[in-house]
């Protein structure tokens, strides 16, 4: 009977004593790797093949215990602060549909609302505990996903909301805002490859904004194009590249825009507009109207606020501020902030590129739905559906943004396992 190899051994009970399932294989290839290292080492100094190995084996020091130190680092981590900002912005989504009950049936409204959140937590929770460093190989079939959905649109759509196409699907519904997902993934699989090509970025990117601007869904396009843009600051192509594809994607979007604009509706038209012609005063009533009620509002609220439109949606920090006043409007903004602040941060703590990439993307994603949002609340964004993150009602802008969120937690429940562990032993 063969003796155990001394090192497959070693491996063995320092592997008994690391509880994370995901990062035995990464810490048994470290350890592998320092061991073999050493040996050669000690082989260098003259010692046998035997000798140098015992001699290495021991330097790494006694098994139990590093076990249990190295247990310590890779154990996987909840950011329960970010889990708790999240919380709190999912319940201050139920308020509008309690102070507005006398402007609208809240009773369907609230049992939506409760399924939205429950499906948006169950989102979150899947993707934290789910490995999203196994996605990273699948880029093009994402890629392929996200846009045969907005293809499906065009050909199938039999409904339309707000001027965006829908399908239908019992209580669910497909719309623009599914594929976002599908093309964050993409693109920061796409972004992370050495081997991808500027010629490559550009088509891929004109095909979901062609499709999002002649649907037309403006809102989801202009969060698509932010979230493409920001990562790819963090690509693998040069600075210079960079800087020359930011020009060319000004000239694309101007470009689309103004053909976008001969398949918008009318209405859609002179929501556009009102932001910079005030001349119209129907077309600018919804903005005046969203004017007076914040500078109503005061400090603790004002009891004699008028209904605004679409007060548990686009324009949710409107009725909130203009019931609660601008204390309360100010705890949203934080809550939000400190949200986005809380992605910056774990940005800072990792360098692997798909992970970056994917941190970039989801700030970018949920920055831009934030700082638009209020900017069209208080008029000086065009008036569109722009969802408040977590607080605005609605199941799909939920669930996107929880799984934005879940990804996050996934790269920060997994931030110690270092990335060098994959490093791959001569």
């Amino acid at each position: 009977m063969m003796a155990e190899n001394p090192i497959h051994s070693y491996l063995t009970k320092v592997m008994k004593e690391i509880k994370s399932h995901e990062a035995r294989s990464y810490v048994s290839s470290e350890l592998s790797y320092h061991i073999i290292e050493a040996k050669n080492k000690w082989k260098d100094k003259g010692f046998s093949d035997e000798e140098a190995e015992e001699k290495a084996i021991l330097q790494m020091g006694e098994p139990a215990k590093l076990g249990k130190s190295l247990n310590k680092i890779h154990k996987p981590k909840v950011d329960w602060y970010m889990l708790i900002l999240v919380m709190g912005a999912l319940g201050l989504g139920f308020l509008p549909l309690f102070v507005l009950g006398d402007h609208i049936s809240t009773v369907n409204l609230v049992e939506t609302k409760v399924i939205s959140v429950l499906l948006g937590l169950i989102v979150i929770i899947s993707f934290m505990l789910f490995d999203y460093r196994r996605l990273r190989k699948f880029g093009w079939v994402f890629y392929i996903i996200g846009t045969s959905l907005l293809v499906a649109l065009q050909l199938f759509a039999g409904q339309f909301v707000n001027g965006s196409p829908i399908i239908p699907l019992g209580p669910f519904t497909i719309e623009g805002k599914l594929a976002l997902p599908f093309l964050f993934i993409a693109w920061a699989s796409f972004y992370s490859s050495e081997k991808f090509k500027l010629w490559q970025m550009v088509l891929l990117f004109v095909i979901p904004l062609y499709y999002y601007f002649t649907l037309p869904m403006i809102a989801t396009a202009y969060i698509y194009c932010v979230m493409v843009m920001v990562m790819l600051a963090w690509s693998t192509f040069p600075r210079k590249t960079t800087y020359k594809v930011w020009g060319a994607f000004i000239i694309v979007v101007l470009t689309l825009v103004s053909l976008s604009w001969t398949v918008m509706d009318y209405y859609q038209k002179r929501r556009f507009v009102s932001v910079f012609y005030t001349g119209d005063a129907d077309a600018n009533y919804v903005l005046t109207l969203l004017k007076e009620q914040l500078l109503q509002a005061g400090w603790f609220g004002n009891p004699d606020a008028h209904y605004v439109p679409d007060p548990h949606t686009n324009f949710v920090f409107v009725s909130l501020t203009a019931h609660y006043g601008w204390l309360f409007g100010i705890m949203i903004l934080l809550v939000l902030s400190l949200l986005v602040l809380r992605m910056v941060a774990i940005f800072r703590t990792v360098n692997e590129p798909f992970t970056k990439l994917l941190l970039a993307g989801a700030i970018g994603l949920i920055a831009t739905q934030l700082i638009s949002n209020i900017l069209m609340s208080v008029g000086v964004f065009p008036s569109t559906t722009m969802s408040l993150p977590f607080i605005s009602y609605g199941l799909m802008p939920i669930v996107l943004n929880g799984f934005i969120v879940g990804m996050v937690l996934s790269i920060y429940r997994r931030k110690h396992i270092i990335s060098h562990y994959t490093r791959k032993v001569d």
